[in-house]
C-alpha cells in the first residue's frame, strides 16, 4: 500500500495523503485478465492474490495556497465493503497523515474531487466526522458540474453543507492560482 510521500515539481509541492488501503479481488475488478497477465504485478498482489491499492487524496501547495484533491475514503465499516472488495487496512489515516505534513484539515479552504464515488469523498461527507460540517470545517468544495448533475435525485447531499459551499468549475478554470481544474 502506498505510503506518504511528498515532491516537488516547479514551484507546485505534491504529497500523496494515504487513507485507506483496498485489497481487491482482482477477478472480479479485471474478469477477462488472464492468469498469465499478473505475473509481472505480482509485487502489487497480496498473499493470497488480491491487488493492493490505495485510497487517500492528494494535497497542492503552491505558496501560501493549499488544495486538498479528493477526501479519501473516511470512515469505514464491514458493511460498507463492496462486492469487488476483499478488505480494508490501515483505514481512518487521512486526518493522521494531513497532520504528519502539519496541515490542519479544519484550515484547508479548498478541496477538490475529481468525482463523487465514495473512496474520494469519504471525509468531506456529512456523516465524516461528528461535526457536520466534515473533517474540513473551513472548505469550500471546487466539484465539476457534471459531477452534481451524477448524483441521483433523493439521495441528499453527498458533501457536507453541499449547496452553501460548492463551487462549480468547468475545465480549465483557475481555482487557485497556477492551478486549473
Amino acid at each position: 500500500m502506498p505510503g506518504l510521500w511528498t515532491r516537488t515539481l516547479g514551484e507546485l509541492t505534491l504529497s500523496y495523503v494515504p487513507d485507506a488501503g483496498v485489497a481487491m479481488i482482482r477477478e472480479r475488478l479485471y474478469p477477462s485478465a488472464a492468469e498469465d497477465e499478473w505475473h509481472e504485478h505480482r509485487p502489487h498482489l497480496t498473499e493470497v492474490g488480491h491487488l493492493s491499492m490505495g485510497c487517500g487524496a492528494l494535497l497542492v501547495e503552491r505558496g501560501d495556497t493549499r488544495l486538498l484533491i479528493d477526501a479519501g475514503h473516511g470512515r469505514i465499516s464491514g458493511s460498507e465493503v463492496e462486492h469487488f472488495q476483499h478488505a480494508f487496512g490501515h483505514v481512518r489515516d487521512l486526518p493522521g497523515s494531513l497532520a504528519a505534513l502539519g496541515v490542519d484539515p479544519g484550515e484547508l479552504e479548498m478541496v477538490a474531487f475529481t468525482h463523487f464515488h465514495g473512496d474520494h469523498t469519504g471525509w468531506a461527507r456529512p456523516d465524516a466526522t461528528d461535526d457536520p460540517r466534515s473533517l474540513f470545517t473551513r472548505a469550500r468544495w471546487m466539484v465539476g458540474a457534471g459531477e452534481l448533475e451524477s448524483v441521483a435525485a433523493g439521495t441528499g447531499p453527498v458533501l457536507a453543507d453541499q449547496d452553501g459551499r460548492t463551487v462549480t468549475v468547468t475545465d480549465g478554470t483557475e481555482i487557485a492560482e497556477g492551478i486549473r481544474a
